[in-house]
């Protein structure tokens, strides 16, 4: 069962201050060449002393892919590579919003359409508020829907009216603009954004090609698991991707291409305040100046730098991915192991490219 790590991403990065020693001690890496060989060493000793299986970590510097390391194990017999395909859960949800904003642009349809006109899902086809959904409500997570269905799809709350992390928000979404579109999802999602970014090692469901290229997970003990595959693809879980991949997702938000202004502004403004969800009783120095949840991203304002961030978890895999237009900086971390949000801080302290952001994500895992 997917848990959802940026809602809870405080207990999700604790383990994470246990091995911050670890970073402390490293040598600092020379940001100017990017040396990927020398990061994949240090790599491996913090995944030896966190116990998780491997990780894979592309780094963006200066709006560019720095470089791609990997280090671990994709599965007993084969060592990770950059080359190798991790299940990043929820990191699926930024896809689908960048499919989704490209595709309000190519198309001409506005963010705030009402999308009963092209499809309703039948549980909630005699409820009135299903003709408040919107791409923008859906995106940001104000659908009013739980996070997943039990059994009949159903309103927890009216739509718009506040925050509530939604998996089925983001997978209705998707079945309206297929509909609208008159076509797959999978094929709508290959189309608009896999091919268009080179995104070739992306995939949405199990391909024969698969059998030894992806990294399986590894529960909270170090023994492997069965893969979690979807059975038809899914637009907020079970994505398989590269680093590599990912990055470039990454630089196109950063970068906007593909979208017109308006909507690349959009999806950098906080469309739902969580301040105070996430700060609670902090003072306000140990907090960023705004927080909340944009199309698709979570969104940090520090000082006058903007951090865009999602994370994925699902039994047995970890993964983070963030970036900051402004300071054109960005880092993914994909991880096989139920430890992997273990590695995150000693990661992003060793590469130093936004130490205010570091010390947010370590502020938020220390608790209230």
């Amino acid at each position: 069962m997917q848990w959802n790590v940026v809602i809870r991403i405080a207990g999700a990065l604790a383990i994470a201050l246990a091995v911050q020693h670890v970073s402390a001690c490293a040598d600092k890496p020379n940001q100017s060449d990017g040396d990927a060989k020398r990061f994949s060493v240090q790599l491996d000793g913090w995944l030896t002393k966190t116990k998780v299986a491997s990780a894979s970590v592309a780094v963006v510097r200066d709006g560019r892919l720095a470089f791609v390391a990997a280090a671990g194990h994709a599965s007993p017999e084969r060592a990770a590579s950059p080359e190798t395909l991790y299940n990043v859960a929820s990191l699926a949800k930024p896809l689908t919003a960048e499919m989704s904003l490209r595709l309000l642009h190519d198309r001409h349809w506005s963010l705030d359409e009402p999308l009963d006109t092209w499809w309703v899902d039948p549980d909630i086809a005699d409820d009135p508020r299903a003709k408040q959904l919107t791409a923008r409500i859906l995106l940001s997570h104000q659908s009013g829907f739980p996070n997943w269905r039990d059994g009949r799809l159903a309103f927890a709350f009216a739509p718009g009216t506040r925050f509530g992390y939604s998996g089925e928000g983001y997978e209705y979404l998707a079945r309206a603009l297929a509909a609208r579109a008159g076509s797959g999802f999978e094929s709508l999602m290959t189309k608009t954004v896999l091919e268009p970014l080179g995104m070739r090692r992306t995939v949405q469901t199990k391909q024969p090609w698969l059998h030894d290229q992806f990294a399986i997970p590894y529960d909270a003990e170090g023994h492997p698991m069965p893969p979690q595959f979807a059975r038809s693809a899914s637009a907020a879980d079970d994505l398989y991707t590269t680093a590599t991949d990912y990055a470039q997702l990454i630089l196109s938000a950063m970068q906007g291409s593909g979208i017109s202004k308006s909507l690349s502004a959009a999806r950098q403004d906080i469309q739902v305040d969580r301040l105070h969800d996430l700060c609670g009783d902090r003072a306000p120095s140990r907090c960023p100046s705004a927080a909340g949840f944009g199309l698709g991203w979570e969104i940090f304002k520090i000082g006058n730098q903007r951090y865009l961030m999602h994370t994925g978890r699902d039994t047995g895999t970890f993964a983070l991915a963030y970036f900051s237009p402004e300071r054109q900086t960005g880092v993914v971390i994909l991880t096989n192991s139920d430890q992997g949000a273990a590695v995150v801080l000693p990661i992003l302290d060793h590469l130093a490219l936004d130490p205010a952001f570091t010390d947010w994500l370590r502020e938020l895992a220390s608790g209230p």
